[in-house]
């Protein structure tokens, strides 16, 4: 659904996330999720505008997701850390990969 019309100008609200997607998976027809080297991000349009989820950041770690059902799903990105959400919107880090 989203197009970037030039790659010189500056992304706008609700614009794709910078970067390229190392993962894409969906929770519903019009919730997905997009996971870069360096945030996540979700859309509630079926991919018409983007917001990025500020709890997420992979660290350069290519994220993998793990979707149970509409009950929950997972975002792993090895050796930074693991997070879950109930509702497809609100993220929380269930832990660092290694505790020191």
């Amino acid at each position: 659904m989203a197009a970037v019309t030039s790659l010189s100008a500056l992304s706008g609200p609700g614009s794709l996330p910078g970067g390229d997607a190392l993962a894409i998976a969906a929770f519903s027809p019009a919730l997905l999720w997009i996971s870069t080297a360096n945030e996540l991000a979700y859309t509630l349009s079926a991919g018409r505008s983007w917001t990025r989820v500020a709890a997420v950041n992979p660290q350069g770690a290519t994220g993998i997701f793990d979707v149970l059902s509409s009950a929950g799903a997972w975002l792993l990105a090895p050796g930074t850390g693991l997070w879950h959400t109930a509702d497809g919107i609100h993220w929380t880090q269930a832990g660092p990969v290694f505790s020191s």
